[in-house]
């Protein structure tokens, strides 16, 4: 799901931006990345306070999934300089570095295994070369075309993926139980579901051409109301897997269960359906997608 670190980097790499030392750090060290963009989004979180060589760093990332396995944080908060003003910095930083620490607090209703605890980070040194990119604080920028259309196909990816789990496993259960005159009925609604979700994540991936995108706003909106079809019917697929198993499902030992637990995070990837409309509403408009 998180490999759009990587797929970030790879499509800086191949348009002359900077990406290939991170590319080397994974190729070379095997390198596992752990970001914190999925809350930090145009004003970031945390505190950068110039000091020689650099900065230091205060903050606490939440959401940072697979921060116990992970070797690289990437990362960004607000820096208020004397000259720009207040600005995102962006920034990768060892999640051995001393000031790192992890609060094990993904005690959740599903996704358990991402292990997405919370990030602390107290007083942590950021050398000036670490530094990647600068933008205003609070404000949509160019950044985010690319992080959109690159990222969101391939976090979708593991939601399909769930639903088409949970379809099978009710495909299964419905040929032995046979058609009562309802069970096709289900089966049916659980598929035209499951087509949507898959149509919309091939429509996403077709977005990104390969990584050879030239990213836009428009391409960026696309990959977002496509998120919000994919998320939607996730979890549709998995509520009809379940009615359509009737009682089985709702045992523990099928997985349907976990399935439908899992399904409610497609939600809460950057955008919520409600902030994904009024930012597509906006640009519909003539507007800035995101009010100041």
């Amino acid at each position: 799901m998180h490999q759009h670190l990587i797929a970030t980097a790879l499509w800086n790499y191949r348009h002359g931006k900077p990406g290939e030392a991170l590319l080397r750090a994974v190729a070379d060290g095997e390198k596992v990345l752990v970001s914190t963009g999925a809350t930090d989004w145009l004003s970031s979180s945390g505190v950068l306070v110039r000091c020689e060589g650099g900065y230091r760093f205060t903050a606490k990332k939440t959401f940072a999934s697979g921060c116990v396995a992970g070797d690289l944080l990437i990362t960004s908060g607000q820096y208020d300089g004397p000259v720009a003003g207040r600005e995102v910095l962006h920034f990768s930083v060892s999640m051995a570095a001393e000031g790192v620490s992890i609060d094990r607090v993904w005690e959740t209703m599903g996704m358990r295994g991402t292990g997405s605890h919370t990030v602390v980070l107290e007083n942590v040194f950021v050398p000036e070369h670490a530094v990647t990119l600068r933008r205003p604080c609070g404000e949509y920028h160019p950044v985010w075309d690319v992080i959109l259309t690159v990222a969101l196909p391939l976090i979708c990816a593991v939601y399909v993926g769930m639903a088409e789990a949970a379809a099978e496993m009710a495909r299964a259960i419905a040929a032995r139980k046979g058609d009562d005159g309802v069970n096709a009925i289900l089966i049916g609604e659980m598929q035209t579901e499951l087509t949507t979700a898959q149509i919309a994540l091939e429509s996403m991936i077709a977005n990104v051409n390969e990584l050879n995108v030239e990213p836009s706003i428009e391409h960026a909106n696309r990959s977002l109301i496509r998120k919000t079809i994919v998320a939607e019917a996730v979890k549709r697929t998995a509520d009809k897997a379940l009615e359509a198993t009737g009682g089985v499902g709702y045992f523990r030992r099928l997985g349907l269960e976990r399935i439908l637990r899992d399904a409610q995070a497609a939600q809460f990837h950057p955008m919520p359906a409600k902030k994904q409309h009024r930012f597509t509403g906006r640009l519909a408009m003539g507007l800035d997608p995101v009010a100041q």
